[in-house]
């Protein structure tokens, strides 16, 4: 698989890794913003249906043990599903550790 230049496997540096990193950039001017206009800022993450068809698994899951595809035959379908994947994972736990009425956090499928 490629890599980026940080060391993350390319899809999941892309499509995942670079949109984390933006978010946690912004969620302060979020916040702020959300407090001065008296309402909430959005988060909307862009991921796919795609996220819960990793093939061989029986549900869909990150391999947080190997990211980058170092110990088993890279798939370049299932990088792209486990980046948007994590996506969805992002959103959900970004929603859980901020006020809704502060910022809305939601994941869409672009389809």
């Amino acid at each position: 698989p490629g890599l980026t230049q940080q060391g993350f496997e390319t899809q999941f540096g892309c499509n995942h890794v670079a949109h984390f990193l933006l978010f946690k950039l912004l969620a302060p001017m979020l916040l702020k913003t959300a407090e001065h206009t008296g309402k909430p800022s959005r988060f909307v993450a862009l991921s796919s249906a795609a996220a819960a068809h990793i093939q061989g698994a029986s549900l869909a899951d990150v391999c947080y043990d190997d990211l980058n595809f170092e110990s088993r035959k890279y798939d370049r379908t299932e990088a792209y599903c486990q980046s948007k994947l994590a996506n969805y994972l992002h959103v959900m736990e970004a929603s859980k550790q901020y006020d809704s009425t502060k910022l809305i956090c939601v994941a869409v499928h672009p389809g």
